[in-house]
C-alpha cells in the first residue's frame, strides 16, 4: 500500500484548486470530507470561502444537518479501511447533479481503483480520472447521472 500524505498543506491547495476550476465547486456548496485526518483539506476549503464543510467516517452515519452533500472528498482512498461500507453509502449521499471526488496518492490505477469505478458505474455514476502535477495526485471525479442511476436500479 502507498502511505504518502495526500492532504498536506500543499496537495489540499492543489485539490481545492482543481474544485474550484475544473470541478465547478461553488462556495455555497454542501461539502463532506469523509475521514478524521485531514484538517488540512477542511483549512483550505475554509480559507477559499467553503463555508458548509463538515467531516464523518466511512462507517458513522451522517448527522442530521449532514444527511446528502453537492460535493464529497474522500482524500486517500487507497487507506480507508471501510471501503465497502463508504461505497454502499455514496448512493444516497449525494445531491442531484452532486460530485463525488476519491483522491489516492497512488502513481497509477490500483486495482482498488478500478474496482471502485466498477461500483460506481453499477450505482450509476459516470467517472474521469486525472493526474494533478505537481503533487502527484490521482483523482477520480464522479458525478451522479439519473439515467444511469434508473438503470441501476
Amino acid at each position: 500500500m502507498y502511505t504518502q500524505q495526500v492532504c498536506s498543506r500543499y496537495t489540499a491547495s492543489l485539490l481545492v484548486e482543481e474544485l474550484v476550476k475544473r470541478v465547478g465547486g461553488r462556495r455555497t456548496d454542501r461539502v463532506i470530507v469523509v475521514g478524521c485526518k485531514h484538517i488540512e483539506l477542511l483549512i483550505e476549503l475554509a480559507h477559499n470561502g467553503f463555508d458548509h464543510v463538515c467531516c464523518r467516517t466511512a462507517l458513522a452515519g451522517p448527522n442530521a444537518g449532514e444527511m446528502s452533500a453537492d460535493l464529497i472528498i474522500i482524500p486517500a482512498v487507497d487507506q480507508e479501511p471501510e471501503l465497502e461500507a463508504l461505497l454502499g453509502w455514496l448512493r444516497g449521499g449525494l445531491r442531484p447533479g452532486g460530485v463525488l471526488i476519491f483522491t489516492t496518492a497512488a502513481p497509477q490505477l490500483t486495482t482498488r481503483s478500478r474496482h471502485i469505478q466498477k461500483v460506481l458505474r453499477q450505482q450509476g455514476f459516470t467517472t474521469v480520472r486525472r493526474h494533478l502535477e505537481p503533487g502527484g495526485i490521482q483523482l477520480l471525479c464522479c458525478r451522479k447521472i439519473p439515467m444511469l442511476q434508473q438503470q441501476a436500479a
